[in-house]
């Protein structure tokens, strides 16, 4: 049972991007949903309310992989997923940041603060890699970084530290500029031990 019901939410969470939504609900769903009301509530053959982080945080618990789960995420919960993984690991974080510079309006898509370091961290819901791209990102990740350590620095902040986020798979290391690109997957590590990495890649330092 437990298998089937994993099945079922994993195909819920790829398929119903947003709610209401007519779905055909199973026995197993709907049981679930009686049961955690909090994660999902379902009316007739609607799903009118549903926590996809909550959603994931129940899959992982009945044995899906996190690269499963990744697989069955939106970009907008992928957001959600990497601000959860700086929150754990005692890190302030803001999602949708926007702010404006000489040359224009900036956003990044998740900031984490922490003692003097901000982890700027672009999101990218790549179905596969393209190291052109990768490139590029980066290339602007890291100006918007500086751009906005600069902005902090008045606030105590020192240094940021750039970071791509995907949820598509890696076969190789990739570090374009000395920013690293991780797999969503390994995103808890990472951050969990990030000081034995700061000698390794790009850390933005503030000027004055």
């Amino acid at each position: 049972m437990i298998d089937a019901l994993r099945k079922e939410l994993l195909k819920v969470l790829s398929e119903v991007d947003h709610v209401p939504s007519t779905y055909p609900i199973s026995n197993l769903l709907r049981e679930f949903a009686r049961t955690n009301p909090q994660i999902i509530e379902v009316i007739g053959d609607k799903i009118v309310f549903m926590d996809r982080i909550g959603i994931a945080k129940a899959l992982y618990g009945m044995g899906a992989s996190i690269r499963e789960i990744l697989r069955a995420l939106n970009w907008r919960d992928l957001e959600d997923y990497v601000r959860l993984v700086l929150e754990v690991n005692g890190f302030r974080s803001v999602r949708g940041i926007k702010f404006r510079t000489v040359k224009g309006f900036r956003e990044i898509d998740v900031v984490g603060f922490r003692d003097n370091m901000i982890l700027c961290v672009e999101c990218k819901h790549f179905k596969k890699i393209d190291r052109n791209m990768l490139a590029s990102t980066a290339r602007r990740l890291a100006t918007k970084s500086f751009e906005y350590l600069s902005m902090q620095r008045s606030r105590g902040f020192k240094k940021a530290v750039p970071l791509i986020v995907t949820s598509a798979p890696l076969k190789y290391d990739h570090a374009p500029y000395g920013i690293p690109v991780l797999n969503a997957s390994s995103l808890p590590m990472f951050v969990a031990n990030l000081e034995k990495f700061l000698n390794k890649i790009l850390v933005l330092e503030a000027i004055g």
